[in-house]
């Protein structure tokens, strides 16, 4: 089977990236890749993913500040942002989010720019990408307290706990399934996404970070400088397959109900 796989969450501009496009586009357009959702992390790399999008149809830009890079954030960034959905309406918001995860979180400024971000999203009728670690109740009240967009958010790389599924599904959550969660030691994050609704299930590579297993990897890249290893984009099918053993659902069938999915939520 051949076609129509949705990537819901990469980062296609990161710069580990850059120097091996010449050979990841070709294999993801040979895969039948329909749609990939490119997720900023700083204000630094939304002209990268605008540049990927007006050359490669299959690339849906999304615009956020990522919690780990919020101390280079900077004023009337809500503004510049703005103007980016208006220039492109295929355009989204993300990734934002909350991490109690990493070193020293200014949670206070998470908190901050998710609302900026959701109050963004709804404003222009955008999906949003939100990142979250160790922080699920508190991104419940966020989302409790309002605005949401009408069209829904991603919680993507889903971690969170099987109970929140329900009450997230019920404010407009859609759930990205990584296949980084196939790795020893991550079991309890495939749990939930055996209970998942179907009209709310997602995949995705989060590439060029979270790497499969080298069994079910596909795809292989180099690593950086630095010995870190590279995800390669191509690696959705994968990504898909794994998700349709866990599910015991045809392939086929899965591909089919997350480009339903996709579509909804990102147009």
């Amino acid at each position: 089977m051949n076609g129509g796989y949705i990537d819901a969450h990469n980062h296609l501009q990161a710069t580990d990236l850059q120097r091996f496009l010449g050979q990841v586009i070709p294999a993801c357009e040979d895969l039948g890749v329909a749609q990939m959702i490119v997720n900023g992390i700083t204000e630094q790399d939304w002209d990268r993913i605008n540049d990927l999008a007006r050359r490669h149809a299959f690339v849906t830009p999304s615009y956020g500040l990522h919690p780990w890079y919020l101390k280079e954030k900077q004023t009337g960034w809500e503004k510049r942002l703005g103007q980016r959905l208006i220039a492109d309406p295929k355009a989204h918001v993300g990734e934002v989010g909350l991490d109690l995860w990493m070193p020293d979180p200014d949670l206070s400024a998470q908190i901050e720019t998710l609302r900026r971000g959701l109050q963004i999203a709804e404003h222009y009728h955008r999906a949003i990408t939100i990142h979250c670690l160790k922080a699920w109740d508190r991104l419940l009240d966020v989302l409790c307290s309002g605005p949401i967009p009408s069209r829904g958010f991603l919680l993507h790389a889903y971690s969170g706990p099987l109970e929140l599924i329900e009450p997230f599904a019920e404010l407009g959550a859609y759930f990205s399934f990584s296949g980084y969660f196939l790795n020893p030691g991550k079991e309890e994050r495939l749990a939930p996404f055996r209970e998942i609704p179907s009209d709310r299930l997602l995949a995705e590579t989060d590439a060029p970070a979270m790497l499969l297993p080298d069994s079910h990897s596909e795809f292989q890249l180099p690593p950086t400088p630095d010995g870190e290893p590279i995800n390669h984009p191509g690696n959705i099918r994968a990504v898909y397959a794994s998700l349709s053993g866990l599910r015991k659902v045809d392939l086929s069938d899965l591909v089919q109900i997350c480009a339903e999915n996709a579509n909804r939520l990102f147009g």
